[in-house]
């Protein structure tokens, strides 16, 4: 058979139309059909080898409106899913969300709504509000939301109160410094309660230590106040030894070579101290070491009651000084009248001088002049309260003296007399003579 030449190859001439060659293009007329069947499709296997192919229907269960469509594990079939759809601008999806990567909302207020469907008013949100995280509580109609957590930019964070109105724990990142009742700590831990008492709880172990610990870099244990629970005293250390506590009945101690109670006036700097050392007790008073400047003084309630000064004189409230001083001349026998042998005189104490529940301090002072011979002179309470004073010199041109303290529990207690022998009128150094100290109450 005659060939004719076609360019880019060669094909065995016949009732082809070599027109349509030059057109590169075969009509369905010129072509063998007769082998293929209702619905079938002309495919071919990319070899040059065209064959007729039945069409396979894929079939989609549980189809409805904006669900989207999943594969089914089972071929030519595909599910529509009830639990994920979309409507062109929400995606609604029931059940669990996993990804193996990041999940970015994108949004000028992005938002993350978790939806409790079981429970009133049980949602919550997480949203970034210009630049500021916030996780929130929400109503069920979402419409309502309080403040839980914010955190801002800055690594600033509050955590809010139950209205979700106000922070009331709240880390200042800045500063390092966290409050509780404040957003302004003023130091590493601030508690502030502005309408009421403000507590720091520290609860231990039953029968074990509670309390808190100071100290610095070099040494974390420095300073404490601690409570023990065991035997229910307070404990403070210092320069970590133990230097007081409290105990539970109420004493302190205080634990140290030489304890002592240090008390600095801020005016003029002086320092007083109540030291124990050697078994003793010592009050020290030093006012800058001036002269005349220091003192003890004794108050109850409010009142001074007994002062020492810097010269060792003692002053009391309840101890009367008499008209002069510390001695009144209640009775003189002096030399210009002549007694007998055995004089006598009575005397009666005032109240403001004996009170009751006093005791009083009576002396009793006697001279022989030139008169001769023993002579006596003695004081006794009528009542019997007290040591009877008895003096007595012998010849002529000697003293005597003595004193002793008279209890009073009642008026007659007031009452004293006085005895003593012959004076000489004519004799200028004969004397006897009774004087009244003062008192020292019982309490």
């Amino acid at each position: 058979m005659a060939k004719t030449t076609i360019p880019g190859g060669y094909i065995e001439a016949g009732s082809i139309d070599a027109t349509a060659l030059a057109g590169n293009s075969v009509g369905i007329s010129e072509l063998n059909v007769s082998d293929g069947t209702s619905g079938q499709y002309l495919q071919t296997d990319g070899s040059g080898t065209l064959s007729f192919s039945t069409v396979s229907e894929t079939t989609i269960n549980t189809n409805a409106d904006n669900r989207i469509i999943t594969g089914s594990g089972t071929a030519n079939t595909l599910n529509g899913e009830s639990g994920l759809t979309y409507d062109g601008s929400t995606l609604d999806v029931t059940g669990t969300v996993t990804s193996s990567s990041d999940v970015i909302i994108a949004s000028t207020v992005p938002r993350l709504i978790l939806s409790e469907t079981d429970v009133t008013n049980g949602n919550w949100d997480f949203r970034d509000s210009f630049g500021i995280l916030k996780i929130r509580s929400l109503n069920d109609d979402l419409s309502t939301a309080q403040e839980r957590l914010v955190i801002g930019s800055n690594g600033d964070i509050s955590f809010y109160e139950d209205t979700g109105t106000t922070a009331k724990l709240f880390w200042d990142a800045s500063t390092e410094r966290l409050g509780i009742g404040t957003t302004s700590p003023s130091q590493n831990l601030s508690i502030n309660n502005a309408s009421g008492n403000a507590y720091l709880q520290c609860t231990s172990g039953n029968g074990n230590l509670g309390g808190v610990w100071v100290g610095d870099q070099a040494d974390e244990y420095v300073g404490a106040f601690l409570y023990d629970n065991a035997i229910d005293a307070s404990i403070f250390y210092v320069n970590n030894a133990e230097r007081m506590r409290i105990e539970s009945g109420g004493q302190v101690v205080l634990t140290a070579s030489t304890p002592s109670i240090k008390m600095i006036d801020s005016d003029d700097n002086s320092a007083q101290f109540i030291q124990g050392y050697g078994g003793g007790l010592g009050y020290y008073a030093d006012d800058n070491n001036a002269i005349a400047s220091s003192f003890h003084r004794f108050f109850i309630d409010g009142t001074e009651k007994a002062k020492i000064d810097d010269s060792g004189d003692f002053t009391a409230t309840n101890v009367y000084a008499g008209a002069t001083g510390f001695s009144t001349l209640m009775v003189s026998f002096p030399n210009t009248t002549a007694y007998p042998n055995v004089s006598t005189y009575n005397l009666t104490l005032t109240a403001a001088q004996a009170p009751i529940g006093s005791r009083v301090i009576m002396s009793v002072w006697i001279a022989s002049g030139s008169s001769s011979g023993d002579q006596y002179a003695y004081l006794a309470q009528n009542q019997s309260k007290g040591g009877t004073i008895r003096c007595f010199v012998e010849g002529w041109y000697y003293n005597s003296a003595g004193s002793s303290i008279f209890k009073i529990d009642n008026a007659n207690d007031r009452v004293f007399t006085f005895t003593h022998a012959t004076i000489v009128a004519s004799t200028t150094s004969d004397v006897r003579q009774v004087y009244y100290h003062g008192y020292i109450m019982d309490n």
